[in-house]
Parts: C-alpha cells; structure tokens; sequence
C-alpha cells in the first residue's frame, strides 16, 4: 500500500483565496512578459508588430489573460481537492486563446473604427506563437495550484 490517504476537500476563506489568486496572477503576468519576449527574441517578430495599431492592444492582451488565470485560480481555490484540475486547466486554456485576442481586438476596433481590422487582428493573434503560448502558460499555471498548496499543507502540520 502506498500509504496515501485522501484528504477531504478543503476551503479556502474569502481573504486566502483572494491572496493566493492575486499572488497566481503576478506569477502569470511575469511568466507571460518573459514567454513573450523570448519568443519575440527567438522568432523576430513583435506581439503586435503591425504598424498603425493602438499601442494598448498588446497590455489588453495580457490583462484580459490576466483575468481570467485569476478567476479560474479564485474559483477553483472555493473548493479545492488537491487532485489535479486537469478540466479546469483546458478550460483556462481555452478562455485565454479566445479573451487574449479579443480584448486585442476591441481596443483595435476602438481605435481605428473599423470591425475588419479587429477581426483580421484576433486572427492574425490567435494564429501566431503568442496567444497560444499564454494559453499553455495559464493551463501550466492552473496544474500547478493544487500540488503547490498540497506542499504547503503538507509543511503546515
């Protein structure tokens, strides 16, 4: 026997919930930052290398991104099991590649009032390295919540 006994789901409070999916989301904005440039120093190109566009398209990404890492960390903390959540971690994933490109897209469609080069800028965004990195990175992140909280349960007692 492997002498593993399955612990019963815990709660987080409002307070430790709220501080650990802020501390996640600081994790994810810096790993997303670093990711992303790398990526534009390895491949030669810009996140958001057309000329002419709003200058804030890029930050939307990130904070929209952002956003959502902390709300699938927050939620998850209001009833965490310690097992790996491997479905919450896809749907983050999947959330990220969809929001990232859109909040891109919306600050291009205010900026230059013109629906088509929004949408050829989500396209343009969700088929190129940067979006779906930020989605892997936000799967990654959300994976490694349950182990990293275990960990520290585990040194509490």
């Amino acid at each position: 026997m492997s002498g593993h006994t399955p612990q019963p789901d815990r709660h987080y409070g409002l307070t430790s919930a709220l501080f650990i999916a802020v501390l996640c989301t600081v994790l994810y904005f810096a790993l997303l930052v670093a990711v992303w440039g790398f990526i534009s120093l390895l491949s030669g190109r810009d996140v958001v290398g057309e000329a002419g566009v709003a200058a804030l398209a890029g930050p939307a990404m990130v904070v929209a991104a952002s956003a959502v890492v902390f709300l699938s960390v927050l939620f998850a903390l209001r009833r965490f099991s310690g097992r790996p959540p491997i479905g919450r971690a896809l749907v983050t994933a999947a959330t990220v590649y969809l929001a990232a490109p859109v909040a891109g897209a919306l600050v291009v469609a205010i900026d230059q009032a013109d629906v088509a080069s929004a949408l050829l800028f989500a396209a343009a965004r969700a088929t190129g390295p940067f979006v779906p990195a930020a989605a892997v990175v936000a799967a990654l992140l959300v994976l490694a919540v349950p182990p990293v909280l275990a960990l520290g349960d585990r040194q509490a007692r």
